[in-house]
């Protein structure tokens, strides 16, 4: 699965690297053939055909799977490091997961409204700490590679009270939550009200979606099964999102708005894609940035099927 997942980013990125003119209204000739949803209308000889794929489950699961943040992908530090001064804007709570000694992190803070690096060894975010003066996690810890370290100066006027950093593994759902919770100055108390108060506005969307069904006037709540209320629930939270414009994100997760991933020099490529899935189901940020030179490469060999391969593709015989 995680394999299949992987050619799906890469194909849809592979597309964007191909098409070019990012952001543009105008649909470059490779598209022509596909649907909004990504799926080849090429077979499709009518309008009639054409129609009754835009009214099918397939197309209705393909937007819906298409929904989620826009993901950038780079190869080297330069690349990773260069998206700050592109899309990181100065209201934005960033994290970043493995940040290693934090030096990203910190050009992120520089910019943002609040940076968390995540690592998942300890050693690595105690030089971090250091660089910018605070105390390591265990002060019972002793690096000596970190006690001689050089502080970085912080921004002018500004100390490096945005800036934080926690040891944690990425897909460890608990510890990132806790991380970010903690960063945030959100305490347990806070968290539940805050999940209350989700539940009671998602409720209340419920409740108005039932009123205004012709069929469903008559129905007790109580009487749904499980399946129903889950059905009820997912649009009214599709109803909210789209309602405000944009993910709202879950309210638990202290709402970060952008995620840096940098797990390339230690992982394999399908975990960097499970990382991507589980931190956007996480906190429905607005957008991802990875450093994977592999997934880069492999986004890079990707085509659409009715797409034309360069010494390979060949007009079909009949």
């Amino acid at each position: 699965l995680a394999v299949t997942a992987a050619f799906g980013i890469g194909i849809a990125i592979g597309v964007r690297f191909a098409l070019g003119k990012k952001g543009s209204n105008e649909q470059p000739p490779s598209k022509q053939n596909h649907c909004e949803c990504g799926f080849d209308l090429t077979n499709c000889h009518s309008n009639q055909q054409i129609e009754r794929h835009m009214q099918s489950n397939l197309h209705r699961a393909n937007l819906k799977r298409s929904r989620g943040a826009p993901i950038l992908l780079t190869a080297k530090i330069n690349e990773y490091r260069a998206a700050i001064t592109t899309h990181a804007d100065p209201d934005d709570i960033v994290l970043e997961v493995g940040c290693a000694e934090g030096l990203t992190t910190q050009r992120l803070a520089q910019r943002c409204k609040v940076a968390i690096g995540l690592d998942l060894y300890e050693r690595l975010i105690t030089r971090a700490r250091r660089r910018i003066g605070k105390p390591a996690e265990n002060p019972s810890e002793i690096d000596d590679h970190a006690v001689g370290l050089p502080t970085v100066d912080a921004p002018e006027g500004r100390g490096w009270s945005n800036l934080h950093f926690y040891t944690a593994d990425a897909m460890n759902k608990a510890a990132v939550l806790h991380a970010v919770n903690t960063a945030l100055g959100l305490d347990e108390k806070t968290i539940e009200e805050a999940k209350q108060t989700n539940k009671a506005r998602i409720d209340a969307l419920i409740a108005g979606e039932m009123d205004n069904s012709s069929t469903a006037t008559a129905i007790d709540p109580e009487q749904l099964s499980r399946r129903e209320k889950r059905i009820l629930r997912r649009a009214a939270i599709e109803k909210q999102t789209d309602d405000k414009g944009a993910s709202t994100g879950r309210l638990h997760s202290g709402k970060v708005t952008k995620i840096w991933i940098d797990l390339s020099g230690s992982r394999e490529t399908r975990t960097v894609v499970q990382a991507i899935e589980q931190l956007e189901a996480m906190f429905q940020p607005k957008l991802i940035v990875v450093k994977s030179d592999k997934l880069k490469n492999l986004a890079r060999r990707c085509y659409l099927p009715s797409s034309t391969i360069p010494g390979i593709s060949h007009d079909p015989v009949i």
